[in-house]
């Protein structure tokens, strides 16, 4: 329903433009793509000056490009499209495609308009391997659109994404904790359908943080610091989500996964 009301909205911002432009027309004009990242950061209030003077195009599921690329895709492969959809598809993945880090299939959190500018990324901290940030929210994304076109580049892409995680022990991933959005939780459930090596991995992760005496039994970490937390994105209700689809638990047939909140599926 989310999906269906999107797309409702920006067919009819296309009928009516002015201060809204619809996502399949705003990313698939051309140069529209980095500008449409970039805008949002370069105008917002940013007291703490985290923000880049010239602005950040980021490229997660949580808060970057990613999103809206699994979502469009998602959308696609369900029969709702508007004008430009593909287009847009095609210019967001081509996009993460062309700003992968070099020798490795990971992606900074963001870059700068300097950096669009100069069509060269510079090092940029923050998070790489968490669904909200990095790798394994990315690579589902690349799946989703190459699903959709029907582009094998896109799926390949997003599959070596995923499971180069495999190729590290989980404490050296640049996650923390145990839960959903920057966490182990996350890197499970992006990896559940096809990347047993990386979801073993984060499985085991996430059970090694398991504590009985714990209100939830399970602690949220932010910058390390520890919190007791419910819910589904920082909590152990996603958590324990993630291991009953991890251990295949018995479950009656729905029409749409859980994980569909996450835009995994």
């Amino acid at each position: 329903m989310f999906a269906q009301a999107a797309l409702r909205h920006w067919a009819a911002a296309a009928q009516n433009p002015g201060p809204y432009r619809g996502a399949a027309g705003i990313f698939g004009s051309p140069g529209g793509l980095a500008a449409s990242l970039i805008i949002g950061s370069a105008y917002l209030p940013d007291p703490a000056g985290s923000v880049h003077r010239s602005g950040a195009a980021t490229t997660g599921m949580a808060h970057g490009i990613a999103g809206p690329l699994a979502l469009l895709a998602t959308a696609h492969a369900a029969g709702w499209s508007v004008a430009g959809q593909r287009a847009a598809l095609q210019s967001a993945a081509h996009w993460l495609l062309r700003w992968r880090t070099e020798g490795a299939p990971s992606w900074a959190p963001y870059l700068t308009g300097e950096d669009l500018d100069r069509d060269t990324a510079t090092p940029s901290a923050g998070r790489r391997d968490g669904w909200c940030y990095g790798a394994p929210g990315i690579g589902r994304a690349l799946i989703l659109a190459g699903s959709a076109l029907a582009d094998s580049q896109l799926t390949t892409a997003g599959h070596a994404a995923i499971s180069s995680l495999a190729d590290r022990p989980a404490h050296l991933w640049d996650v923390d904790g145990p839960t959903v959005c920057h966490g182990y939780a996350g890197v499970l459930q992006s990896a559940t359908t096809s990347h047993a090596g990386t979801g073993e991995r984060a499985a085991a992760a996430v059970a090694d943080a398991f504590n009985p005496h714990l209100t939830f039994a399970f602690r949220h970490l932010h910058h390390g610091v520890p919190s007791d937390e419910p819910g589904l994105l920082t909590g152990s209700a996603g958590i324990a989500l993630t291991l009953a689809d991890h251990g295949q638990l018995p479950a009656p047939p729905v029409p749409t996964r859980w994980d569909s909140l996450l835009l995994l599926s």
